[in-house]
């Protein structure tokens, strides 16, 4: 938690064709053409998008606007790439507008219900960006009015959630990574505001990362644990009466954190520190897998 008077941290902001980045020490740096409006999300959007730290040249027409007092740990866009809203150590959400094409513009600071750094934040589809759900180190998962500023707990989880994904084309479901080793699918329609876990691999670690495939028909997720398996699972197989037998679709592991033999099945329980690597961010390629072509 920020302490009275602290310095208050810069929160590197990314317009439309700006790269984005959090957090002190950070650059962002122009790239090469302006993004029309509605792209974000879009192949070429993630082209032109990266996140940068320590960029090793100066950076040139950096975008940068400072409100948040602690660390920015969050960035993501709304569904026309016109405002981004950023997740801070001090508990509170921004949001920027960065569609004038200049420095983003704080149009709302709003101060959440959480009481510990906040991890992830996304604008809820079809609130007019309106409404956010975040999750925190308080371990609460939360649903956010930007207009009223008030928050719904949506669950308080047994270990914090590091982050969120939402299901792609549905309005009213996201799944929540938590370091407890469980993925939840939470439902927020209206009287039926459930929380179900899919996935539980506590066994192998806390889940660090979660990414959806934009090519499966917004079916398929990927999983990061606390080790260098990247684990795909069907949304559609996953046993919810029993999360901790739902089956792996595919895992992947780059050769150069683990030896042949250690790309076996994994025992399970298994053994916390078997593979001394962990996977931190997952990602998709926008045009799907990628194949090589038969000799």
């Amino acid at each position: 938690m920020p302490t009275p008077g602290a310095t208050r941290a810069r929160c590197l902001l990314a317009i439309p064709g700006v790269a984005l980045a959090a957090g002190p020490g950070n650059a962002a740096v122009r790239a090469p053409h302006p993004l029309p409006p509605g792209c974000a999300g879009s192949s070429s959007c993630n082209r032109r998008l990266t996140l940068s730290c320590a960029h090793p040249r100066p950076p040139v027409h950096c975008a940068r606007s400072e409100e948040h007092t602690g660390c920015v740990n969050t960035l993501s866009w709304n569904e026309s790439g016109s405002l981004l809203i950023s997740g801070s150590d001090d508990c509170r959400v921004c949001v920027w507008d960065c569609g004038g094409g200049g420095t983003p513009t704080l149009r709302r600071a709003v101060k959440t219900g959480h009481r510990r750094n906040i991890f992830s934040a996304l604008f809820l589809p079809g609130t007019a960006d309106q409404q956010v759900v975040t999750c925190a180190l308080d371990r609460t998962v939360q649903h956010v009015d930007l207009m009223t500023g008030e928050s719904t707990r949506l669950a308080t989880c047994t270990q914090f959630c590091s982050k969120l994904a939402l299901v792609p084309g549905c309005a009213h479901a996201f799944l929540s990574a938590g370091v407890d080793g469980r993925a939840s699918l939470f439902d927020l329609r209206e009287g039926q505001r459930t929380r179900r876990i899919a996935v539980d691999l506590n066994d192998v670690g806390g889940c660090t990362g979660l990414a959806f495939d934009p090519t499966s028909g917004g079916y398929h997720f990927a999983l990061g644990c606390d080790d260098p398996i990247t684990r795909v699972y069907d949304l559609r197989a996953v046993r919810f009466d029993r999360p901790d037998a739902s089956r792996v679709l595919h895992q992947y592991v780059p050769r150069q954190c683990a030896s042949a033999h250690r790309l076996k099945p994994i025992p399970s329980p298994a053994p916390y520190p078997h593979l001394p690597h962990t996977l931190t961010c997952p990602t998709h390629e926008p045009q799907g897998p990628t194949r090589r072509p038969t000799p």
